[in-house]
């Protein structure tokens, strides 16, 4: 495993380590948020240790936002998940957020960085040099939106 890395701003700190992550905080935020409302905590743990975790965090350590990189490390990049929470939201932490995840010295050289975001957070990734779609191709791609909603309503499989 590779070592965390750290940036520092001011009185705010990016850490990579996923041990520093407040899992509460995360599940708390998933697990009722649109894009995986249900979220069981076990796939949260999963969704971290396949990822390059940047956790927000204030000199006192309490955790203020979070993003998440999957990458080959070589040639592409996908961001997900970027979160901060509503008191940390208008101070340029979000912009912080997505320049530390591409400075990171594992994704320097990649050919293509991607990302999903929803009308709310567009300008921040255009401020970050990300561009839509337009005239690029075709973006695809399979959601199953209603995922872990389904497996609340389920009655657990009998082994």
């Amino acid at each position: 495993m590779a070592e965390s890395v750290r940036f520092e701003r001011y009185d705010r700190v990016i850490d990579t380590d996923p041990a520093r992550l407040d899992l509460d905080l995360l599940h708390g935020y998933f697990s009722v948020s649109d894009q995986c409302f249900g979220l069981p905590l076990e796939t949260l743990r999963r969704m971290i240790a396949g990822s390059i975790n940047f956790g927000l965090y204030e000199k006192d350590s309490r955790q203020i936002g979070y993003g998440r990189v999957v990458s080959d490390r070589a040639a592409f990049a996908y961001i997900g998940d970027v979160f901060l929470v509503e008191e940390a939201r208008g101070q340029g932490l979000g912009t912080w957020l997505i320049d530390c995840m591409k400075a990171h010295p594992e994704l320097q050289g990649l050919r293509r960085w991607m990302l999903m975001c929803g009308p709310r957070t567009v300008d921040l990734y255009r401020r970050a040099g990300f561009l839509d779609n337009s005239g690029a191709g075709y973006l695809m791609h399979m959601t199953d939106k209603d995922i872990y909603r389904r497996a609340l309503s389920e009655p657990p499989s009998k082994s």
